[in-house]
């Protein structure tokens, strides 16, 4: 009899130990590029096993999956990414590792009228424009979204996100702030932008800014090197407008843009970062540290 009751103890421990276990471990998440991993470490914690795709100064756009990343998907519970044909490369992925995560494009619902670009070839179509990290009033709204996304598939612990939403709201907040304010340094007539590709869309309609243009007339930086012609085109209207500064990106050979700046006769600023965070130790380790680095460089450039 008591041999019965031994194996009948035995039994239930093997079978509710592993559920226990399943209960407690943490949630597998998987964020597609650096910047929204760093959203969801802030709202997160350690609270979450979090991997990145595209990591600190990679090329989103050019991204090319590798069967681990196959991997990573097939075992996540979540998967965040930016959406608006960003991770274009995401449907073929995600169906090609049969995961069965919750996938979140963060701009769902939150940008209402996404931004175009014109690109000019043998046909005239437009691009949606994805960079929408650079207007923080933007960025507020998807992390909301991706914090009710963490608390609804853990909601023991949604009273630690939500603390951590709104800690990091207010340092968003307080970044929208002080970029009105370092602009408000920089005349109308100055506010004038010309980059490697035409990545800061969002950020010049949020801040009243003017892109002059841009070497790679794309959203993406697969786009070819620019023909003579459209340089030409580039350099005539930076001379008309008088622009007297052009910024390359962190994540794109600089060449072009490098020697845009030579054949106008115009200074090259340094890099900024637009697609994607830089190394630890850089002074774009994180979004926010990334954004004021990004503004401080274009008002010391730009300010006279």
């Amino acid at each position: 009899m008591k041999t019965f009751w031994f194996v009948l103890l035995i039994s239930l421990l093997c079978f509710f130990v592993p559920v226990v276990a399943r209960a407690s471990e943490k949630l597998k998440v998987v964020a597609t590029n650096s910047i929204v991993e760093d959203w969801v470490r802030n709202v997160a914690g350690d609270l979450v096993d979090l991997t990145v795709l595209v990591g600190p100064n990679s090329d989103v756009h050019t991204f090319e999956p590798t069967p681990l990343d196959n991997v990573l998907l097939s075992k996540a519970d979540i998967v965040f990414e930016i959406g608006l044909g960003l991770e274009h490369w995401m449907d073929k992925l995600f169906a090609a590792s049969q995961s069965r995560a919750k996938r979140v494009a963060l701009t769902s619902g939150v940008i209402e009228q996404p931004l175009t670009i014109l690109r000019l070839g043998r046909e005239h179509h437009q691009d949606m424009d994805p960079h929408v990290w650079h207007n923080v009033h933007y960025v507020i709204g998807m992390v909301k979204r991706l914090s009710r996304t963490l608390k609804n598939q853990d909601p023991a612990n949604a009273q630690i996100y939500e603390k951590n939403t709104q800690m990091y709201l207010a340092q968003l907040q307080e970044l929208d702030s002080w970029i009105l304010r370092a602009t408000s340094q920089i005349s109308k007539a100055q506010r004038q932008l010309v980059t490697n590709h035409d990545s800061l869309g969002y950020f010049c309609e949020r801040y009243q800014f003017v892109l002059v243009g841009a070497a790679f007339d794309s959203a993406t930086t697969e786009a070819e090197d620019p023909s003579a012609r459209d340089m030409a085109q580039l350099i005539a209207k930076i001379k008309k407008t008088g622009v007297h500064a052009v910024f390359a990106e962190n994540i794109q050979n600089s060449k072009v843009i490098t020697s845009l700046a030579k054949e106008a006769n115009i200074e090259l600023a340094p890099s900024l970062y637009t697609d994607a965070l830089g190394s630890k130790g850089s002074p774009a380790e994180t979004y926010i540290k990334m954004i004021r680095y990004n503004v401080q460089t274009i008002v010391s450039m730009l300010k006279t």
